[in-house]
């Protein structure tokens, strides 16, 4: 345990003091100022570990923030493995008619979405496609206002 340095030694007034009363009170001074050095010191340490448990806590929340918002998140429902909250035997033929009919829908689902992105590629063509035919005739309507 760390003592607090004496505080009280720095009011006192040394000014008509035997050579004996000054070495006790130089020996006090002495031990009060160890005291006041473990105490910063102890600080120190104590400042410098929270200082890392703050760098790795920022590493963490780092860490989960990239997790949180990562574009590739699995999203596989696993909440109908066990439906009702009851036990199922994993080879049970019902068990894996259920995980078939999951997985048709899973793969429905991404074939969809190709679809829609196949077919958003077409429209945005057909749109490029149409502004450039537009500037055509805007600039030819420019020339022809021109001659």
């Amino acid at each position: 345990m760390i003592h607090a340095p004496d505080s009280a030694l720095i009011e006192s007034n040394p000014a008509r003091q035997s050579h004996a009363d000054l070495k006790i009170r130089n020996k006090e001074l002495t031990e009060s100022f160890r005291r006041a050095k473990e105490q910063l010191a102890a600080r120190e340490l104590i400042l410098e570990g929270s200082h890392a448990q703050l760098v790795v806590q920022n590493f963490y929340i780092i860490k989960l923030n990239k997790a949180l918002h990562s574009s590739k998140q699995r999203k596989d429902d696993c909440t109908r493995l066990f439906p009702d909250g009851k036990g199922r035997h994993l080879t049970a033929s019902s068990f894996r008619s259920l995980k078939r009919r999951l997985e048709k829908r899973r793969s429905d689902r991404l074939a969809a979405q190709r679809v829609g992105a196949i077919y958003r590629e077409e429209k945005r063509a057909e749109k490029e496609e149409a502004e450039a035919a537009w500037r055509v005739i805007c600039e030819k309507h420019r020339e022809a206002i021109k001659a």
